[in-house]
């Protein structure tokens, strides 16, 4: 719809028919309080001059709020033809123009809404059929991981352009994995991230991770075993050094032949000495020393504990 607009450029529509004309005798009033005003400012800030220095300064505002007094009054007198005139046929008319304006960008709105829903659906339509030739998966390749945004000033093709780029990425993307040897891996994690480099990074770090930790839990099994076998072989050393001891007690002790003679006091048999190192825990020899004193043994800690 064509319609020949009235200009409302030209300054005819609002003009000033006559300025206002400010008449004032300031400069008068200046010249005759120039003594006074030097007056005043030559007072020395002293305790002789205190009383007087308050009762000037409270003359001198009182002549400043007259002197408001005065100009307020002035522009008052000044703006009100102004706000008579802005509040009159000025606002009605500027009104009524704004309520037009806001009935065409509604319309605009409405229009512009239905053209960006039209072009949604003619690139989704598009991006779905091209998608399905490439034969990827819908939740891997949804448009709305695209980033592609639908508006009106760009151009369908260019839109299109970009949903074949995002599609194209993500088939090549999926023939680099297939190529991989942790391909379930990777492609899981590109499931998530929509990026090879990040997926590869992800399950290498992951891997690296879980090889980490089966060396140090390998490390911590040989310690372990280390420690046991140190261990039984000082309990082995223990149990061979009893056995030779008792041995060569036994063989000293035994007499050679088994003459006839007068039964002999226990607390008057004759008694041996051995010496022999333990190695163990602090629990095996505490349990040793208690075997010891429970037998009734005589024994000598050579540390002195």
């Amino acid at each position: 719809m064509e319609e020949k607009l009235v200009k409302v450029e030209s300054a005819e529509w609002i003009t000033v028919a006559q300025l206002p004309v400010i008449e004032d005798k300031l400069a008068e009033l200046h010249a005759q309080l120039q003594d006074q005003l030097a007056v005043v400012k030559s007072l020395a800030p002293t305790d002789e001059n205190y009383k007087e220095m308050k009762k000037i300064r409270a003359d001198w505002n009182k002549r400043i709020d007259m002197l408001e007094a005065l100009r307020k009054r002035v522009k008052a007198q000044i703006e009100a033809p102004y706000k008579s005139f802005e509040s009159g046929p000025y606002k009605s008319l500027v009104s009524e123009m704004k309520d037009a304006v806001g009935q065409l960008d509604g319309g605009i709105k409405e229009v512009e809404g239905n053209l960006k829903v039209s072009r949604q659906k003619e690139l989704l339509a598009y991006y779905e059929e091209y998608r399905q030739s490439l034969g990827l998966d819908k939740a891997l390749a949804d448009p709305r991981r695209s980033g592609i945004s639908v508006g009106l000033s760009g151009s369908m093709k260019g839109l299109k352009e970009q949903a074949k780029a995002f599609l194209d990425r993500i088939d090549g993307d999926l023939k680099m994995i297939d190529t991989l040897d942790n391909a379930d891996e990777v492609l899981a994690e590109y499931r998530i991230l929509l990026s090879v480099t990040d997926a590869v990074r992800v399950v290498a770090d992951r891997h690296k991770r879980i090889e980490e930790e089966r060396k140090r839990r390998e490390a911590e099994e040989e310690v372990r075993k280390e420690r046991e076998a140190r261990e039984a072989a000082v309990a082995a050393a223990i149990v061979e050094d009893e056995k030779e001891n008792a041995l060569v007690v036994e063989s000293v002790s035994a007499p050679l032949a088994a003459p006839v003679a007068e039964p002999v006091q226990e607390d008057e048999q004759e008694k041996y000495s051995t010496v022999f190192r333990v190695y163990g825990t602090l629990d095996m020899l505490r349990a040793l020393k208690a075997f010891l004193v429970d037998g009734g043994y005589e024994f000598e800690n050579v540390k002195g504990e």
